[in-house]
């Protein structure tokens, strides 16, 4: 039922739950039934910071699908990055 749930038309779906309720197990699966590539990003407190959030979902992405690859500085705070930009960028153009 929860598979389901998650096939739509969606570009970006964000699974959240507290530790042992099957996110992992409930993923896995949804990606092995895929034919596009999925981008499956945990965080950490590290993202709590909207710059770093940013820059490891543009690097996910970019590892995923290289079409969107962008020149990104290895550290996220160095630089004038538009990652708000580049991000929304990939989502939209996500088929």
């Amino acid at each position: 039922a929860l598979i389901a749930k998650l096939n739509n038309d969606r570009k970006l779906t964000i699974v959240t739950a507290s530790t042992g309720f099957g996110k992992t197990t409930l993923l896995a699966q949804f990606a092995r039934l895929q034919t596009q590539p999925v981008v499956w990003l945990s965080l950490s407190l590290d993202e709590a910071e909207p710059l770093n959030l940013a820059y490891a979902l543009v690097k996910a992405i970019s590892f995923a699908a290289p079409l969107f690859s962008f020149d990104l500085p290895l550290n996220p705070s160095t630089g004038d990055l538009k990652l708000g930009s580049d991000l929304a960028r990939a989502v939209n153009r996500w088929d």
